[in-house]
């Protein structure tokens, strides 16, 4: 790798090298970056998914139940007893 460098550095001099480390960095470092957050952004998004889903069947559970509680309060309360809404 030093040889490398100092090759470089002595046949272009130091804009050859910086014009490597350009290339070096857009072609490979950033390509690479960008793959690991888009993985990481899923799994992310799928966990969030997920926890929006437990959450809003919770909620509709919730919803339900309290909805049939009323209708029941609203029966006993008109005198009908148990008896079914015409």
């Amino acid at each position: 790798m030093q040889d490398l460098i100092s090759y470089l550095v002595g046949a272009l001099g130091f804009g050859g090298v910086l014009a490597w480390y350009c290339w070096y960095v857009t072609s490979h470092t950033l390509p690479l970056l960008m793959s690991h957050f888009r993985e990481e952004t899923r799994l992310i998004r799928e966990h969030s998914d997920a926890q929006l889903g437990l959450v809003l069947a919770e909620y509709r559970a919730a919803s339900e139940r309290m909805s049939a509680t009323i209708q029941d309060m609203v029966r006993h309360c008109s005198g009908r007893g148990g008896e079914p809404e015409p």
